[in-house]
């Protein structure tokens, strides 16, 4: 759970922060993309390596078919893995506002819910995960979802920063 403190609706003080395990943990921000609606955070050292990590993969590799495991937190307090595959391969959403390129957007089925938005897509590759996409939005009586691409994000994270996280 990610968290922004905010005092009498200004922005007076931005803190940004997660909870495990009932302790709060302060991330540090790197980059926060308001179009597509997702934001890059540092976590703090003494929570690296103790929690699912996984290679970045190539989303742009993904065709309908391709089976996917994704995690979120729908209608529930706990956490869900779930498993999918890819419907289609490209897929233009256009939600509250927000215009995403066709090509940045995959559809996935599996049972995608209010609340698993933000969460983590991931695909095998040699039997290993790879992270392949963010969870955007859903349609709720189909159950199909949608979600962004990694490989636009990493681009627009590298653009911002000069980081390269595909290597």
């Amino acid at each position: 759970i990610i968290m922004v403190l905010q005092q009498k609706g200004l922005l007076k003080e931005r803190k940004i922060f997660v909870f495990i395990s009932g302790r709060e943990f302060a991330l540090r921000e790197i980059k926060i993309d308001f179009e597509q609606d997702w934001a890059l955070f540092e976590i703090p050292e003494e929570l690296k390596g103790k929690y699912l990590s996984s290679k970045i993969g190539e989303s742009s590799e993904l065709k309908p078919g391709h089976f996917l495991y994704f995690i979120g937190c729908p209608f529930v307090d706990g956490t869900l893995l779930r498993s999918g595959i890819v419907e289609a391969d490209s897929f233009e959403l256009k939600k509250r506002g927000l215009a995403i390129s066709k090509g940045d957007v995959f559809a996935l089925s599996g049972g995608v819910y209010p609340g698993d938005s933000g969460g983590p897509v991931f695909a095998l590759r040699d039997g290993k995960l790879e992270l392949i996409g963010l969870i955007k939005s859903t349609h709720l009586y189909t159950n199909i979802g949608h979600a962004l691409k990694i490989s636009p994000i990493l681009e627009k994270i590298k653009a911002a920063t000069g980081v390269d996280l595909a290597k």
